[in-house]
């Protein structure tokens, strides 16, 4: 019995040390850095995006999910833009909605994706 529980107690561990709330600090994003790769399915995009992990940065790589309530701006305009014109070789900035998978690369939902340069 002891045995159980402590396995219980380590799966449950290690379950909770792979998976972040995302608790996203005001003027901290997420990520920075260039696409990668795209996949476009249906109504859900991902990106990978790599870049460096700096002091306003929480991840340096990210597989992200892109869905129809993602928030796509271009620079610094409130203007919302299509998931299908985002290219190869971009520079954008995304901040994470909901929990994140500390996995390398880590995984997440962006909230808001601002392409910062092409």
């Amino acid at each position: 019995m002891k045995k159980l529980l402590m396995l219980i107690s380590i799966i449950s561990l290690f379950t909770v040390g792979c998976t972040s709330n995302n608790s996203n600090e005001k003027g901290k994003i997420d990520i920075r850095g260039k696409v990668t790769s795209i996949n476009i399915d249906g109504d859900n995009s991902t990106i990978l995006v790599e870049g460096k992990l700096e002091d306003d940065t929480n991840y340096d790589e990210a597989y992200i999910t892109i869905t129809k309530d993602t928030k796509i701006q271009k620079y610094d305009m409130d203007d919302s833009f299509n998931s299908s014109e985002l290219e190869l070789g971009f520079i954008v900035e995304v901040i994470f909605e909901g929990p994140v998978k500390e996995t390398s690369p880590a995984q997440g939902t962006a909230k808001v994706l601002k392409i910062i340069s092409e």
